[in-house]
């Protein structure tokens, strides 16, 4: 069997799947009485019906090498069908679990009016799965004539997942009906009116936790500069905004360098400093140089990911000698040491653990978690200054709703403090947000709660899983919003910034320009959280304001000479700060 190239023709998004009637007209083809006797059984997955015969619960185990190795075909009724008919799909369905980052569960459908299985012969639609009973509702074409052998196939051989689904309809209306009239399943999420409560309590906490009142006097030679203007300008941020790239890119390519420069104060490599990539001992060099020339334009560098406990994601020599712990503690505790004593004092912080969670081989071989709490000792002990965090998925993602995994990372940061003598200084949420879009007020609350912890936190990931621009970018401002809002917050790093090659994450397109989502971006970092002034010194000199947390250049002309410099405003201190030229 040839593969199936399947094409994403339609992705539907939105946590709030607003309500939508179906139009009378339609003439449903599914056999609804036969949906009880579906049943499938593979060492990949199942499916079958639920109690009530009428709602179909859809297993996948292990992922198979093709999508369509797992599927249900759903028995549909002979009908006439002719081309362009106007037809709708439509469904309810909930994830009960998924292994994705965004959790959410994923089915493909697929439409067949005839045997071939070529893109053009078939109508496809790509659907992820909100966590709560959501409605979609999928409006097409039909693509020729066909007699009543059309075949309707749900598969749902993606990563490991389970979900429910029920009230499977296929549509078919009159030739003459108007397409436009179908519904579709809005874009939307609680929270994105312009006046929604949430906005208005962020903005207040902005204000209060990202800014801070400043005095700044002047003197030249010893002289106050008296009623002279002067302009004072937010240079770079105390707050850290980054993204993720590749050591190569910055190396190699000046179109990269030179837009990581401008758009961000803090860095993290994609796969450069992990554990399989650094025991490539020649692409280490690379590595290393790009670290230096980031340090050198006073860009932060975030190692990523010191331990991350899979054989997938470890060194091949790891899961050669799982039988030997002993050996594997060795090795661990050597890479370790390898790559922090290469770049000791270069890195601003690392995620000394990733995705545990979900990944436990290497507890598995010691039979207890211990060889995790010695990687933060051993960072401690071969680059002190390095702070040391911890990343994982899933947290903020998927509508918010995973209260046992939020309950896990919550107790499990007070576990880590407990082995280590308080170690653990920060947090991450990588905050793969996919179709299931979190809202705001969601976003506030699990920061809220986390940051009783009092830790740093880190929005260590965030990619955005759908195509509508103008709802990428609206959700982008707002996401950014509640992080920057709460005060435990730290940095807010996107995985990816070139849409090419990251298009979850795409802040630029193919000409470094802008997207919709980069302009979302680029409107909260360099305009509405900016701070710009103009202003007199008063008769000591002094120039008093308020402004984002920071590095400003300051600039004034006297007696016909140019001066110009830089100072902070600083949080947690007075900022009284004085110049003398």
């Amino acid at each position: 069997m040839r593969t199936i190239k399947l094409i994403i023709l339609f992705l539907f998004c939105g946590v709030a799947l607003m309500a939508q009637e179906i139009p009378a007209g339609g003439e449903n083809i599914v056999d609804s009485n036969k949906l009880k006797y579906i049943k499938l059984s593979k060492d990949e997955g199942k499916i079958e019906a639920a109690n009530d015969n009428t709602t179909l619960i859809a297993t996948t185990i292990k992922q198979p090498q093709f999508i369509y190795n797992l599927g249900a075909r759903i028995p549909l009724i002979a009908k006439k069908i002719v081309p362009a008919q106007p037809m709708l799909l439509s469904f309810q369905a909930r994830t009960l679990e998924s292994s994705l980052e965004t959790a959410e569960a994923k089915i493909s459908w697929i439409y067949k009016q005839s045997e071939s299985s070529d893109p053009k012969d078939v109508v496809q639609r790509a659907v992820s799965l909100s966590q709560k009973w959501q409605t979609y509702y999928l409006p097409f074409h039909a693509l020729k004539s066909s007699n009543g052998n059309d075949v309707l196939t749900m598969m749902f051989g993606y990563t490991p997942q389970k979900f429910e689904i029920k009230d499977i309809q296929l549509l078919v209306y009159p030739e003459q009906f108007d397409f436009e009239k179908l519904p579709k399943t809005k874009i939307s999420y609680a929270g994105m009116e312009a006046n929604a409560p949430w906005r208005m309590e962020a903005e207040k906490r902005i204000e209060a936790f990202r800014k801070g009142n400043f005095e700044i006097e002047f003197s030249v030679k010893g002289k106050k500069i008296q009623n002279t203007n002067v302009n004072l300008n937010l240079q770079r941020h105390a707050f850290s905004f980054g993204a993720a790239i590749n050591a190569e890119d910055v190396i190699n390519d000046d179109r990269h360098f030179n837009a990581i420069k401008k758009m961000f104060t803090v860095i993290v490599f994609e796969n450069d400093l992990k554990m399989k990539k650094w025991a490539l001992v020649k692409k280490r060099p690379l590595t290393l140089e790009a670290i230096d020339k980031l340090n050198e334009s006073n860009i932060k560098v975030k190692g990523h990911a010191l331990v991350w406990p899979s054989f997938r994601y470890l060194s091949p020599d790891i899961k050669e000698n799982k039988d030997n712990p002993e050996k594997v503690k060795e090795l661990i505790f050597n890479h370790i040491k390898s790559i922090t004593q290469a770049t000791k004092g270069k890195i601003s912080h690392w995620d000394v653990l990733n995705e545990v969670y979900t990944n436990k081989e290497l507890q598995n071989i010691f039979g207890s978690e211990d060889i995790l709490f010695e990687a933060y000792k051993k960072l401690k002990e071969y680059d002190p200054k390095a702070e040391r965090f911890i990343n994982e998925y899933g947290i903020i993602s998927g509508g918010g709703i995973n209260k046992t995994k939020q309950d896990w990372y919550y107790n499990f940061v007070k576990t880590i403090d407990a082995k280590t003598g308080g170690l653990l200084n920060g947090l991450g949420m990588q905050s793969h947000i996919g179709n299931d879009l979190t809202s705001p007020e969601k976003v506030i609350e699990i920061l809220n709660r986390f940051a009783e912890l009092h830790k740093k936190i880190s929005i260590s990931e965030f990619t955005l899983d759908i195509l509508d621009d103008d709802i990428k970018a609206q959700y982008t401002n707002d996401f950014m919003m509640a992080a920057f809002s709460q005060a435990a917050v730290s940095e807010f790093l996107f995985w990816g910034y070139f849409e090419p090659s990251n298009p979850k994450a795409g802040l630029l397109d193919k000409n470094f320009q802008l997207t919709k989502m980069g302009s979302a971006y680029n409107n909260l970092v360099n305009n509405k959280w900016q701070t710009n002034i103009s202003k007199n010194t008063d008769a000591k000199g002094k120039i008093s304001d308020r402004g984002f947390y920071g590095t400003y250049q300051y600039d004034f002309t006297l007696d016909g000479k140019f001066y110009k410099g830089t100072f902070e405003v600083k949080p947690e201190s007075k900022n009284q700060i004085k110049i003398a030229l």
